[in-house]
């Protein structure tokens, strides 16, 4: 019962929000491992005076952000090698590079894996 509802509440802020509704495609970096590119797919919502709220992912990590102005904050899990699940906790800001490029700096951290925390970079396009 629970999926049902918050699925309608999620389906009905899509609709009260579709005209600042916008997909994000982006790639991200781990500064620890800058050989592995992940592809990034996610949805956003605007809302006035620079605010934004949505959800993405790579596949192995996920997570719901919010953010205003320069300022991101998200809450997820990640997914590590040996297929284990983890709460992980993300703050950074986003800044325009040029017209709907955008780069994301973030510092990572996982509670419950404190040694796997470090920056990360992404480079995204917001349509």
């Amino acid at each position: 019962m629970k999926k049902y509802i918050f699925g309608l509440i999620f389906i009905s802020q899509i609709v009260i929000a579709q005209n600042a509704l916008s997909p994000v495609l982006g790639m991200r970096f781990d500064i620890n491992d800058m050989n592995t590119v992940k592809q990034v797919l996610g949805i956003q919502i605007n809302f006035d005076g620079g605010k934004y709220s949505g959800f993405d992912t790579d596949g192995e990590n996920s997570r719901i952000f919010m953010g205003w102005s320069y300022a991101k904050l998200g809450i997820g899990s990640a997914t590590d090698e040996d297929g284990t699940t983890s709460a992980v906790v993300t703050v950074g800001g986003t800044y325009n590079i040029s017209g709907a490029l955008n780069t994301d700096v973030e510092y990572v951290y996982s509670p419950e894996n404190a040694y796997n925390a470090g920056l990360r970079v992404a480079i995204g396009l917001q349509f």
